[in-house]
Formats: structure tokens, sequence, C-alpha cells
């Protein structure tokens, strides 16, 4: 059985140059499984999604981060291991082109809010947010011709934990992006991010969302 689902496509831009033209996929869900279509034929996207849920009267958090690869007309599935928690958000990005969509099931809502202001600093090699919790994604599109270095790169990143550059409890991120975990047959990340590249936040408390690609 299929779900319907609030669906929301956003294509964001940091304010340094032009709209890298991409393609964006659909998510749509069932009752376990989240389905990505639009997609190339046999091409791959990452598939992130974070909610809550409760299971025997115990509540739980998911967070689910994979690499799925499109059938040939277009289309790939994630079978979880779980029903599918109805408070979630779901975000698809294509490893191809960095065309991404955002996604909630029937029953939740798409919270999406703007990045923080000069979340990317200078340096380029790390996210700054002003939360306590945060599961962060980085994709490295692979472009036409494929470049070097593509893939796609994830983290849970709490405040003051190891991933948290400042080290400190004081609400405040500081991601280092060279930090992040390999996708599926992904490169270890490198810094600095380049135009064209996809910077996804879900804050673990709230799911407030934001998805920005970085403009050439």
């Amino acid at each position: 059985m299929r779900i319907r689902a609030t669906v929301v496509l956003w294509v964001a831009l940091l304010p340094v140059g032009a709209e890298v033209s991409a393609a964006e996929p659909r998510i749509s869900f069932e009752e376990q499984a989240v389905v990505v279509e639009g997609l190339a034929a046999e091409a791959e996207a990452v598939l992130l999604g974070v909610g809550r849920g409760v299971a025997g009267f115990v509540p739980y958090q998911m967070s689910v981060a994979e690499v799925v690869a499109a059938d040939a007309a277009g289309a790939a599935r994630l079978e979880l291991a779980e029903p599918l928690p109805t408070i979630s958000v779901w975000v698809a990005v294509a490893l191809a082109d960095g065309g991404y969509a955002l996604a909630a099931p029937e029953g939740s809502e798409v919270r999406q809010v703007a990045p923080p202001k000069r979340a990317i600093p200078a340096s380029l090699a790390r996210l700054e947010d002003a939360r306590r919790s945060l599961q962060v994604l980085w994709v490295r599109p692979a472009g036409d011709p494929p470049a070097a270095g593509a893939g796609g790169w994830t983290a849970r990143v709490v405040d003051g934990s190891g991933l948290d550059g400042d080290s400190a409890e004081d609400r405040r991120l500081s991601i280092v992006l060279d930090l992040l975990e390999p996708l599926g047959t992904s490169p270890p990340p490198r810094t600095p991010v380049a135009s064209g590249d996809v910077l996804v936040g879900i804050d673990l408390e709230t799911l407030e969302v934001y998805a920005v690609r970085l403009g050439a």
C-alpha cells in the first residue's frame, strides 16, 4: 500500500553564484519502505531519514542513511527494519547531479527552515549551526563527466561530542566535514566544499530540516 506524502522541493543557493541545474527526484512511502523515483535508470541516490516512533509502548528515535540504486525505470526502494515512523522527515539526493527532494509521510510535515547564516566559514571545511544535535549530510555529485572524489557522507553530531569541532557544550555545533562517515562506496570526504555540493541538516530534536546546493 502506497502512503501519500507531503512533499517539498527546494533548491536554495548560498549567495556565491548561479544555480546548478539538476532534476529533482520524488519520494513516496509504503508501510515499511521508502521509494525514490525520477532517477536515471540504474542511478544511485542517498536517502536520509530521521524520525520518532513507538514500539511496544517504548519510544525510539530512527536515523537512516543509505545509498539506494534505481532499477531500469529510475525507481529505488529502501526496506525498513521497522514500520515507517509517522513522525519523520526524509531527504533524497541524486548522486549523479545533486537533484534533491524533501518529504514526510502523511500525518507528519516537512518543517523546512533556512540554513544558518554564514553556515560555511571561509575555510569551506566546517558547518556551523546553533543547535544541540544535527544529522548532517554532504553530497558531492559525480557530474558529467564524473568528477573525482564524488560521494555522500553523513554523521549524527551532538553538542560537545567528538564530531563537534569546538568540543564544548555551548549549544553550538562546529562540524568538521572531513570527519563525516562515507556512505556506500564513497571515498573518504575531502574539503573544501565545492560548487554543486549539497548540504543537508536535520535537527534531531525538532526535525526541522534545511538543504542547500552551493552555487558556481
